[in-house]
């Protein structure tokens, strides 16, 4: 967790973060968790930090608008709509204008609990219909 990222130091916490994941593995959550973000989502380096990190790095939340979630390729036909243009593991991009922070904990719920919480999607994941229409960019990672 950290106060504010900028773009310039993005792929250093990115590389940090990854460093972790691959002592723990893909299957447990490795999140970056930022309450500031400088908004150049775009950025050739957010872009290379991504597909350096291979998924060791699973949900990121970069200020309180840009949420990143990495998801395997077997998911891609389940999000609506689904990705087309990827046949590997990806990182999908989202702008949820006020929502970054309840997605990304709500993730971290979802990935730990022990039970399953389907009466509590609506709670969890506010977005009426899917949070796909949010889609900002999937970065491929073939």
């Amino acid at each position: 967790m950290k106060t504010k990222i900028r773009n310039s130091e993005l792929e250093e916490v990115i590389r940090k973060a990854e460093d972790n994941g691959r002592l723990i593995g893909r299957e447990i959550f490795n999140g970056i968790f930022s309450y500031e973000y400088d908004k150049n989502i775009e950025s050739r380096s957010v872009y290379r930090a991504l597909k350096n990190a291979r998924g060791y790095v699973n949900h990121i939340s970069l200020g309180k608008d840009v949420f990143i979630r990495f998801w395997r390729k077997e998911d891609r036909n389940r999000l609506n709509p689904p990705v087309e243009n990827c046949e590997s593991d990806f990182y999908n991009i989202y702008e949820l204008r006020g929502l970054s922070f309840s997605y990304f904990i709500s993730n971290l719920l979802e990935l730990t609990c022990s039970s399953k919480l389907d009466d509590r999607w609506w709670f969890l994941y506010p977005i009426v219909g899917t949070k796909e229409r949010h889609r900002v960019r999937t970065i491929c990672l073939d």
